[in-house]
């Protein structure tokens, strides 16, 4: 798009980013409910983990989900997870957080698989 176009144009590009944005945050916010209600340890959910996916449900803030987010991921370093939380570009942040639940939702995925193939 051609930056010399009128206000409309930059209205549009706007529009579209904030659209692109939502998008992600909604991304975001559906893989760590994926995450707080996959089991940990067992194959039973925990209260704590209900509570943090329903918190998780009815937050609007990006920021905010970012940091919840950041926050359940458990296969990670401190070091990882202060980085992420120290990363001041929202956009840079959601891309790695929802990299790194992907990643920690696929071990946990085999994880329960293999648990279930041993029960059998």
């Amino acid at each position: 798009m051609d930056l010399k176009c009128s206000n409309d144009a930059f209205i549009d590009v706007e529009y579209d980013l904030s659209f692109r944005e939502s998008d992600k945050t909604k991304l975001l916010q559906e893989l760590a409910v994926e995450y707080c209600e996959l089991p940990k340890g067992g194959l039973a959910l925990t209260m704590s983990s209900k509570k943090k996916a329903m918190e998780i449900r009815y937050t609007t803030s990006s920021t905010k989900l970012s940091f919840m987010a950041c926050a359940l991921l458990n296969n990670q370093t401190r070091m990882v997870k202060q980085s992420l939380l120290e990363t001041d570009d929202l956009k840079k942040r959601m891309d790695r957080v929802i990299d790194l639940l992907k990643q920690e939702i696929e071990v946990l995925i085999s994880n329960i698989l293999m648990m279930i193939s041993l029960q059998e």
